[in-house]
């Protein structure tokens, strides 16, 4: 009977102490979140796979970034994320004592641009890792008689990269200052290694360098193994918005996205804040405006353009509010 109440008793102090426990961590935990929404890395512009999701971002070095993802939200190994202006892949994360998910970013160093089985053609954010990634080395990135390490999103597009696939790098001159393609070629492919927890979906794989072949190679297009189709179009050009990065409070300036041939173009800004409003004007532009109040300055909005017709990717441009002095 002893032995009874002692052990209820001993239940009892423990559930105590774990409910303590947890109460505290709740507590710290929504001191954190509010500290980071006010800290100047609660980036509100990024998107994540091409999604508008808020997170927190420290750059590290020239190629790296520190990550928190809010509670509300998800993150996985392999995402590409658009932040300081730039694309990067999440390469690692993990989950911290008070459940907060924390990772690190890689910038992407190189834009891939190949064919799928059916011809299309698919533009993938890529890094190229010679050591300085990895090793945390500051040497430059050699093109040449090198086999390197390359990381991409795995998804639909990913599936055309296969072993032996040639794919452009960048332009380069022979020894008669003729154009050519720097030319690399798949090695080795890994879907595995480096995917840890639910979602991941983090393809590596090697590339050694390669001949350019003027026949089977398309510089316009930096294609290499390129093949027209039957439906053959004028390839699709890239969306980009004209227009300066700040914007002065109590003031409206007028961004466009360039026009290209079928572009219906969808205009949205976000956050949704009072005193931010945009207006479609035609040829393919629109006025932000901003109202006069003190608490916008500092606020960066994300100025985002789609295409109804679906013919182009959508695109962004960050906007920061200052004062009118």
């Amino acid at each position: 009977m002893t032995n009874d109440w002692f052990d209820k008793y001993r239940s009892w102090l423990e559930m105590n102490r774990d409910a303590e426990r947890e109460q505290e961590r709740d507590s710290a935990r929504k001191t954190l979140i509010e500290t980071f929404k006010n800290s100047v890395s609660y980036q509100t512009g990024a998107l994540r796979n091409g999604v508008s999701q808020p997170i927190i971002a420290t750059r590290s070095n020239t190629r790296k970034c520190r990550l928190t993802v809010m509670p509300e939200d998800t993150m996985s190994i392999g995402d590409l994320i658009y932040v300081f202006n730039e694309y990067w892949i999440c390469m690692e994360l993990y989950t911290d004592e008070y459940e907060l998910t924390h990772g690190e970013l890689w910038l992407c160093n190189q834009l891939f641009k190949y064919q799928d089985l059916s011809g299309r053609i698919v533009k993938k954010h890529a890094i190229i890792d010679d050591g300085s990634y990895s090793k945390g080395s500051d040497k430059a990135i050699p093109v040449t008689n090198n086999t390197f390490n390359c990381y991409v999103s795995m998804d639909e597009d990913s599936k055309a990269l296969c072993v032996d696939k040639r794919l452009a790098i960048d332009t380069i001159y022979d020894a008669n200052g003729k154009p050519i393609i720097d030319v690399g070629k798949i090695c080795w492919l890994d879907t595995k290694s480096r995917n840890y927890g639910k979602g991941s979906h983090l393809l590596a794989f090697g590339l050694t360098d390669d001949l350019y072949n003027e026949e089977k190679d398309n510089i316009d297009l930096m294609i290499c193994d390129y093949f027209a189709t039957s439906s053959e179009e004028e390839p699709v050009t890239d969306l980009f918005i004209e227009g300066r990065d700040t914007i002065r409070v109590g003031t409206g300036r007028t961004y466009k996205v360039n026009a290209l041939d079928g572009l219906l173009p969808e205009w949205k800004v976000q956050p949704a804040l009072d005193g931010v409003n945009i207006v479609g004007n035609g040829d393919y532009g629109v006025t932000l405006s901003v109202a006069m109040d003190d608490s916008l300055i500092g606020k960066v909005l994300l100025l985002e353009c789609f295409d109804k017709s679906e013919t182009y990717g959508a695109v962004t441009k960050e906007v920061e509010v200052i004062s009118i002095g």
